[in-house]
Order: structure tokens, then sequence, then C-alpha cells
């Protein structure tokens, strides 16, 4: 049986592997050979019009939309139609690739643990007598204290008769080592079946494990009761096992169907395929719940006189983002501040939110627009709901909070008290308003052009927003900017806190927070993205590439 050893060296072992966020990518848009694209709490996505920045928004849309479950195989498909590279088959690669030449690649670095566990052992109704003691609970809940790092690898193919896409490869990694592959092989006799590959390293702790819990070992185990399998010193493969690589990650091979047919297999191999399952779908649920980013565009609607009324209901906290979000928040606030309770009002998220904005917005740290956020609120609420005399305030907010509210959002100067249309304004404040929103509203965002219409020296204090709201907790930014101001005020902030010089500790930043990339146009057409690395003291240990950052020197020395 399983020893207690395993399971502290399996501990051991994931808190010593490189925990990441990352994603790669291989012949996805413009981008060619396989490219690793590390993630940190705040990235900067940099590089030239047209070179191809949007491909890493695209990437990351794409890995919300497979994982998610929101696409199914139509749109999927549509989406790999789309954003493959269309020279992968003219134009094979010859290296730097992954698999098979014209394989599209996705790859994601993350986390699992017992979160994931649960949600799958409660989707996952077959062989539930294997699951509450067994190996999965082991390994994802019960016995491993910390989150298990891990990386899958999925490769999509054209049918070879049909062109429909389909999943021809995965492979996962737990920790730093490569733990198991699932390779699908099409059947010549029928085009919508596949027979699998499963294979398991067995220098992986996680064989280690599998074999301790079988009385006499897996090897035993799989020679006595599994027909289909091959005698491989490194590796424990499974062959001709019925798959599914359409594209919905939901039930790749077949063997929770059989389990449950009249003829059962043993107990050990219900706990095997059970196990292997697991390893199968686990670690993509943490992808499906977490990696993921909102978006704000980098074309901000300005909400007119007439665009800025919005009509919501309070009932609830909702995830609206954007303007609409804000006017959820405006209308809460109108409630509380006019039906005050015992609750502090910067104790309830719906304003603090609103309020932790409008101090972005206004306050001299930061963009001091002197302006808030503000709005005029029309309840609908019917005259009956009056009818009773003497209701306490916490009476009258929870009835207001139970119909709808007309809410027009305005500005409000907080110098002079004047409340003007948004449109009114400058630009560059109706356009930095979804930016700020989108950062304290927390999770992940990606912003493309958050500088947009911002003077310099508010560009640079537009970081000191990221950071604070990064050090808060509220989330991961991927930002796509051309902003040198930006920048450097990342830089200048990672040189202070090095130096243990920082004056605001919630403007602390080191180097290994941030991530910059720069993606660059070749030659030949495609795109390659060039992660550069700082140094604890803010200094870039790589060189820039050309053509960026290196204008102004150009024309200040007429070079």
């Amino acid at each position: 049986m399983m020893t207690d050893t395993i399971i502290e060296q399996l501990e051991e072992y994931f808190e010593n592997s490189k925990q990441e966020q990352s994603f790669g990518i291989q012949n996805f848009q413009g981008v060619r050979e396989y490219t690793k694209i590390p993630l940190a709490p705040i990235t900067l996505v940099y590089g030239q019009n047209s070179a191809g920045k949007s491909t890493i928004h695209d990437a990351q849309l794409f890995i919300h939309g497979f994982f998610s479950g929101e696409w199914d195989c139509k749109k999927t498909a549509e989406y790999l139609d789309r954003w493959a590279n269309h020279n992968r088959h003219s134009e094979p690669l010859t290296k730097g690739y992954l698999g098979e030449a014209d394989d599209v690649v996705i790859s994601i670095g993350f986390v699992t643990g017992e979160m994931d566990y649960f949600k799958w052992e409660a989707g996952y109704h077959q062989n539930q007598d294997f699951i509450s003691d067994g190996l999965a609970n082991t390994l994802f809940a019960s016995n491993i204290d910390n989150n298990i790092p891990f990386r899958v690898f999925f490769h999509f193919s054209n049918n070879s008769r049909d062109s429909s896409w389909h999943i021809r490869q995965f492979s996962l990694y737990l920790g730093d080592v490569h733990c198991l592959d699932l390779i699908f092989n099409e059947l010549e006799y029928n085009e919508l079946e596949y027979s699998c590959i499963l294979k398991i390293n067995r220098s992986h702790l996680v064989y280690a494990l599998i074999d301790s819990f079988f009385e006499g070992g897996i090897d035993k185990l799989v020679r006595e009761s599994m027909d289909e399998n091959i005698s491989d010193p490194d590796f424990l493969v499974f062959t001709n096992i019925d798959g599914n690589s359409n594209l919905r990650w939901e039930k790749p091979i077949s063997w929770m169907e059989v389990d449950c047919s009249a003829i059962r297999p043993s107990s050990d191999v219900l706990e095997l395929r059970t196990f292997l399952l697991s390893l199968l779908i686990i670690p993509t649920e943490s992808i499906a719940r977490d990696f993921w980013f909102s978006s704000v565009a980098p074309l901000r609607p300005i909400p007119s006189k007439q665009t800025a009324v919005f009509r919501c209901s309070l009932d609830s906290p909702k995830n609206s983002t954007g303007w609409l979000g804000l006017a959820e928040q405006v209308g809460m606030k109108a409630i509380t501040e006019n039906y005050p309770v015992d609750q502090p009002i910067s104790d309830d998220p719906w304003f603090s939110n609103l309020d932790a904005m409008n101090r972005m917005l206004s306050h001299p740290m930061f963009l001091n627009t002197d302006y808030e956020v503000t709005g005029n609120c029309l309840f609908f609420t019917p005259i009956e709901a009056f009818s009773r005399e003497n209701k306490s305030n916490g009476e009258m907010r929870e009835l207001l909070r139970h119909f709808e509210v007309e809410v027009h959002l305005k500005l409000r100067h907080k110098k002079n008290g004047s409340v003007v249309e948004i449109e009114d304004v400058e630009v560059g404040i109706s356009q930095i308003i979804p930016v700020l929103s989108s950062i304290i509203e927390g999770g992940s965002v990606f912003i493309q052009q958050p500088e947009l219409h911002l003077h310099p020296k508010l560009q640079a204090q537009l970081a000191d927003a990221f950071i604070e709201c990064m050090n808060k907790g509220r989330g991961g930014f991927v930002l796509e900017s051309h902003s040198e101001h930006l920048l450097l005020r990342f830089l200048r902030r990672i040189r202070e806190t090095n130096k243990s010089d920082i004056k605001n500790k919630l403007f602390s930043l080191t180097s290994k927070q941030i991530s910059v990339l720069y993606v660059d146009k070749l030659e030949d057409g495609s795109s390659k993205i060039f992660p550069l690395r700082i140094s604890p003291e803010g200094e870039f240990i790589d060189r820039w590439p050309h053509g960026f950052f290196t204008e102004r020197d150009g024309d200040l020395f007429d070079e």
C-alpha cells in the first residue's frame, strides 16, 4: 500500500517545483514557433503597430472559450480556422515546434488543488465508490498540502479527410516533470472515432504513488487485468482506448461508459481508470475557473447624455462591468446615503469600489482630474410599497433594492460642486474611467491602450494605480501599451523598492511582479514574442529590440 514516504516526497517535489502562470502558443496567428509567454501580476505588452500584439489577447480569449465550456465544438473550430496560422501547411516549421510541424499548440502553466478536485468529484457520476478514499483524493485533496503546479499542452490538428479540427495530443506535466501523454490516432474505418494511446512516465513520482497503491504493483495489475498494454521501460502504456477527440474536453476517453456497463472490471482496474481520468480533467478545471481575463478595448465609447442612462436591478451584487457596473454602484450608494444604517458605507463592496475608483480619478497621487462619478437615480417603486408608515432605514433599503432604478451617470467637480455630462469633459477622463473601474473590480483584466488621451505625467501616475491595486490583491493586469512613461514609472518603483526607499508601501514593486513582452514583426511576416527580463535593481537585462523608444533620440540628435 501507499507509504508516507511517497506522500512526503510528493509534497517536497511540488513545493520545490516552479510555480508560474504562463501560456504558450504555436502556429497561432502570426506566431509560428512554439513560444512560452510568462505572465506576472502586471504584464506589459509592447511592439510596433501590426506587429501582432493582439495575438496575446486572442490566445487568452481562446483559452477561456475552450476550457470554460462557453464554446461548443463548432465555435472552437471556427476560431481555429480563423486564428490558426495559414502558412503552417504550405511552409511547415523546420525547428522550434512541438509535436507535428503543423500542429496548433496551446499550453497553460498554472496550479491546481482540492477545489478543482471537489468540482470534478461532484460531476463524476460513475465509479463513486472509488473516489472518496482513492488515488485522486490522495493526490489532489487529502494528503498534499500545497497547490500542485502543472502545465498542459493541447495539440490541435486538421482531420486528413475533411479538414475538420480535433485534438491530436494532450500532454501533462505535474511539477517540472513530464507525467503523461494522451495521443489520438484516427481510425481509418470511422472518421468519428479515434484510438488512443495513454502513456504514464515511470520516472514521475505520481507513477510511484500508483505503483504503491496496488498490491503487487501496477505492472502486475495491468498484466493480469488489462489486455491492451505495451511493455516499455520508460512508460506505462495503454493502447487501443476508445477516445473522443472532439473540441470539448469533457470525456476524452470512454472508460466512464464502460465502467458502468453490466460487466464491470475489477475494483483495482476501476480505481486505476478513475485516477487516470482525474489526471486528464482536474488540472483543466483550474484553468476554466481562474485562467481568464476580462477585456477593456482600446476604443472606449463615450456615453452621451442619452446613452449615459442605465436601467438596472440592485437586489444582489452583479458581475456587471464598465459603465453599467458603475451605474449599479451609484444606485446602491444613493440608497445607503439616503437611508443609512450602522454598517459603514466603506464596508460594502458595491460602493467601496466606487469610492476607490473616484479616489484614483481625482486624487493628486493618481489622475488628479478633480472629477468623480455620480448620478441621478429614479427608482421605479409602486406607491403601494409606501402604504405602511414608519419604515426603518433598513426596511427602506431592502424595499428599494428589490425594484428597478434608472441611473443617469454624470461627473461632479469636487472643488466647485458642479455636475456635468460625461461627454462634456475632456476625452481623456471618459477613456480612463472604464480602465480604473476594471482594475478596482478585481479579477484579471487585459487592457488595450490604458494611457489613451492621457497627459504623460498622468500616464506615469496611472502606473501607481495599477501597482496599488495589485498590492491590494485585486487581480492581475495585462497592459498592451505604447507608453514609455508607464514603463519608466514601473522601473522607478522597482528601484525604490529594491533600495528600501519607497515612501508608500502600496507602491512597492519587485522585478518578479512584472513581465515585459515585446512583439516584433519578422521579415517573413511572422511575429515573434520576446520576454524582456528586468533585474532586481530595475534595469533591463535583455536588450530592448530595435525601433522602439528610440525615436526621441533620433529627433533630438538628428540621427
